[in-house]
């Protein structure tokens, strides 16, 4: 039996072998997180959730107005801003481990995260993906999906997450997972269709499900971001820019059939995956507490 101070102080995130097999490197019981208030936390989380979503999603709709750049041009600026200022402000406040950044324990979070990854392979075989012009705007692709991955990841299953933590496992889960899915609502500022806007939404929220899963199983967010870049700079190398264009000139029910292959359908599996895959980590968390 273990003792009930060490059951209560189990963090979200923590290996299932946590307690009983804590020699094989299992996740410590806190991330240090006495060291600071948690309200000093809460404000610093929630300060670059709503900076994040003006220089993303915002500031660039009015920079598109004023002047004649791409839609790839205008992300990759404002993702560079995004993920300097998040590193400037976690350098300055120290609140890097309280953020999650820890390492993860053990591989089992691949597991948890294979549809996420099958998903990204599959892409591999889409017949005429028109890929990357030249090799720099591929490096430019995965240096973009390296800055997405980190601060989103750093913002949801960090700095928000970390927040939600002491409501418990599904109110963090699925709180985090809808803001995550409701930001890329954003993307009607960028003039996509409503359509596209919702689809990307779903397809977020179902993701964040699994990334949460990644989360809770490694106890870090080092996982998540992880699987985050490397399926993002997949798809961004096999579809280059193009996967940012609105397509305006596309018929709606074209829209709409890509929409469900790419987002709607892959976003159904990946929802059904990700709560399996919660009740599952959290039933064996659970267990090694008890």
């Amino acid at each position: 039996m273990v003792n009930l101070q060490v059951a209560l102080a189990l963090p979200l995130g923590a290996s299932p072998n946590l307690v009983s097999k804590r020699s094989k490197g299992a996740v410590p019981m806190r991330n240090n997180t006495a060291e600071k208030p948690q309200w000093f936390i809460a404000k610093i989380a929630v300060m670059i959730w709503v900076i994040d979503i003006i220089i993303v999603g915002v500031a660039p709709h009015f920079l598109m107005a004023e002047f004649a750049f791409s839609t790839f041009d205008l992300l990759l600026a404002s993702q560079i801003v995004a993920s300097a200022f998040i590193i400037v402000v976690l350098g300055l406040t120290g609140l890097w481990r309280e953020f999650g950044f820890v390492k993860p324990q053990g591989l089992m979070w691949l597991a948890w995260t294979a549809p996420f990854w099958l998903y990204g392979l599959s892409l591999v075989f889409m017949p005429e993906a028109p890929g990357p012009e030249t090799m720099r705007q591929l490096a430019l692709l995965i240096g973009l999906a390296v800055m997405v991955g980190f601060s989103e990841e750093a913002i949801y299953r960090g700095g928000l997450w970390e927040i939600m933590r002491p409501f418990g496992v599904w109110p963090t889960v699925l709180m985090t997972s809808i803001m995550f899915g409701a930001v890329h609502l954003v993307s009607l500022f960028w003039g996509a269709p409503l359509i596209v806007a919702l689809s990307r939404s779903f397809y977020a929220f179902a993701a964040g499900l699994i990334f949460a899963a990644a989360r809770l199983r490694s106890g870090s967010v080092l996982a998540p971001m992880a699987v985050h870049i490397a399926v993002d700079a997949l798809a961004f190398a096999i579809f280059g820019p193009t996967i940012f264009e609105n397509q305006e000139e596309a018929d709606e029910s074209s829209v709409l059939y890509a929409m469900i292959g790419f987002a709607i359908a892959p976003g159904i599996i990946f929802g059904l995956w990700g709560l399996f895959a919660i009740r599952r980590i959290q039933h064996l968390i659970a267990r090694d507490v008890q």
